[in-house]
């Protein structure tokens, strides 16, 4: 799995050069644990916005690069790759087995490989928190199936990694604790105090520097992100929110004009009616939705659409069309319906939902604002593993033949959606405004 990616991203399209975008804003906090190349403090980082665990986690990228000579890009890329590895090759594939007890065939586990690498192969190539954090967020979920203490107080390392990476996952804290109960019944009671114990020393150890980071650089008493930006008091959060009203969905461009918002129109007026560019406070937000339940309704299951929408396997367009999207994007509605025709709602049980609360509840915090592909992958990954997983080619065959009509409505279905989903998405196209970037984001 390492070496499919690790072929691949060294001659894909992203080839040399920087990082832009995001992605160079965490490598550039990743250099501010150093101070002139000489000492380390994680007391040296200093930034509102996002913790330090994810550029701490950066370092081997920055150290393979200085070892090397080569370009950020490269040291992203080698470091991206790992991230690959770990997540299809064992992530995924262990929280599969210990939340449903299922052996996983090799064949659908290269089918998991393939499905991952199709879509979001070159998200591997920068240096975002957003593989990283959902992937310590599987690791905290699947170590609470192992009895040892060792694991236990990992799992508390990293679910806290997680939400300083991503606050938004804070959302995913009590799903965790709520699957840890669960666990705790079904291992040896002698020791689920001192499991209990190890899963909270493992969140201080990793809270406990953004504690001191918080309290050293913002005077705030507190172990979690503060989430803001430099020079603000209230939640980026807030500024999201008006995004979204504003812009239903967000490309990133590594070529002009770099951004490229999707206006939406009812969006636009609100403000423009209110007079005003964000909301002033999360009580106006919610008296609004409120007042235009259905405007909101409509706007967010767009958002919904758009963050499943996937045109392209990469955070950031090289170019304004790709030869690969359409049938990236025909494959993408074909598996989603499959994936909603497999699941059964009936066959799942207390573990499964806090597993899937700790993956959805996350995904929902980000629907109200601008929507990228990459805010909703949570979803879709478990909606690939669904279709790797579960889906049976030779039971849906044998079910279409003793039943012709049942496989003449099925397909008629399928060619239903598929053809609404290329429709709404068409449409999602005609909104984009590249050179509105400051009018409908700042």
């Amino acid at each position: 799995m390492w070496l499919v990616y690790l072929i691949y991203l060294p001659f894909n399209d992203f080839q040399g050069g920087n990082l832009q975008h995001d992605a160079v804003q965490y490598w550039v906090m990743a250099v501010k644990f150093q101070r002139q190349h000489q000492s380390f403090s994680l007391l040296y980082y200093d930034d509102p916005l996002r913790g330090y665990v994810g550029p701490l986690m950066m370092f081997p990228a920055l150290a393979f690069r200085f070892f090397t000579d080569c370009s950020m890009l490269t040291a992203a890329k080698m470091l991206g790759s790992v991230w690959a590895a770990l997540l299809f090759g064992f992530l995924i594939p262990g929280l599969w087995t210990s939340i449903t007890g299922w052996r996983i065939t090799a064949g659908r586990w290269l089918l998991l490989v393939l499905a991952g690498f199709i879509f979001w192969r070159d998200f591997f190539s920068f240096t975002l928190t957003d593989m990283p954090a959902l992937g310590t967020l599987l690791l905290s979920l699947w170590l609470l199936s192992r009895p040892g203490l060792l694991a236990w107080l990992l799992a508390g390392l990293s679910i806290a990694a997680t939400f300083n990476m991503r606050p938004v996952y804070l959302l995913s804290l009590l799903p965790f604790l709520g699957l840890a109960i669960w666990w705790s019944q079904r291992h040896s009671p002698k020791a689920n105090s001192r499991r209990w114990v190890a899963l909270i020393v493992g969140m201080a150890l990793t809270l406990g520097p953004q504690w001191a980071i918080n309290r050293l650089h913002f005077q705030e008493n507190t172990p979690l992100t503060l989430a803001r930006m430099a020079g603000q008091k209230e939640s980026f959060y807030l500024n999201q929110l008006a995004w979204g009203t504003r812009v239903q969905l967000y490309d990133g461009a590594l070529t002009y004009p770099g951004a490229l918002p999707y206006a939406d129109e009812s969006g636009v007026k609100l403000f423009e009616r209110l007079k005003q560019r964000e909301y002033t406070s999360y009580g106006q937000y919610l008296q609004l939705v409120t007042q235009q339940p259905v405007d909101f309704f409509l706007r967010y299951g767009r958002h919904i659409f758009n963050g499943l929408d996937i045109r392209y396997p990469t955070p950031y367009r090289l170019t304004a069309n790709s030869p690969e999207s359409l049938p990236l994007k025909l494959l993408n509605y074909v598996l989603i319906a499959l994936a909603l025709s497999t699941i059964r709602p009936k066959q799942l049980r207390w573990q499964h939902y806090w597993v899937l609360l700790a993956l959805l509840l996350p995904c929902a915090a980000a629907i109200p604002i601008a929507m990228e592909n990459r805010f909703l992958l949570p979803l879709h990954l478990l909606l690939l593993s669904a279709v790797v997983f579960l889906f049976s080619p030779s039971e849906w065959w044998l079910r279409f033949r003793s039943r012709p009509a049942v496989g003449v409505l099925a397909t008629l279905g399928l060619m239903l959606w598929v053809a609404g989903c290329w429709w709404l998405s068409e449409a999602v196209g005609q909104t984009i405004c590249p050179g509105c970037v400051g009018k409908l984001l700042y």
